[in-house]
């Protein structure tokens, strides 16, 4: 039981850990794809 319970805290603390920093590179990697998206159909109205 208590090895169950040392998995799920060492889980938890990975999650705190890394939680802000995989949101953080989702959130930033999709604005990428919207801004090249963005630019790729806003490009040709440019010019």
């Amino acid at each position: 039981m208590p090895i169950v319970l040392n998995e799920s805290l060492i889980i938890a603390t990975a999650l705190k850990k890394y939680g802000a920093l995989y949101i953080t590179y989702i959130s930033s990697s999709a604005l990428n794809e919207l801004n090249l998206l963005e630019q790729s159909t806003l490009a040709p109205n440019w010019y």
